[in-house]
């Protein structure tokens, strides 16, 4: 039901790939960087262009992936990137 309820259920070519980099960058961006949960930034145009394609590489790379498991890539990408900056 959870699975259902976050879009991480079935695998990774069905998966809502802009909300996971919205929910993504929400987070990341709160607990690194103390940004409100009440306005969370949103990714652009140009960073949401980029992890799209960066997500459906990845998709390409491994086919079996699940959605979860697209979803934690996406996570821990963005906040190894966001930590080097």
């Amino acid at each position: 039901m959870r699975a259902k309820a976050t879009g991480t259920g079935g695998p990774a070519s069905t998966a809502n790939v802009d909300r996971f980099i919205e929910e993504a960058y929400s987070w990341v961006l709160q607990v690194y960087r103390g940004q409100p949960a009440t306005n969370p930034r949103k990714p652009t145009q140009r960073e949401l262009e980029a992890w799209r394609r960066f997500a459906q590489e990845e998709r390409g790379k491994r086919p079996d992936m699940t959605a979860q498991a697209l979803r934690d890539l996406i996570m821990d990408s963005l906040r190894a990137a966001l930590s080097n900056q």
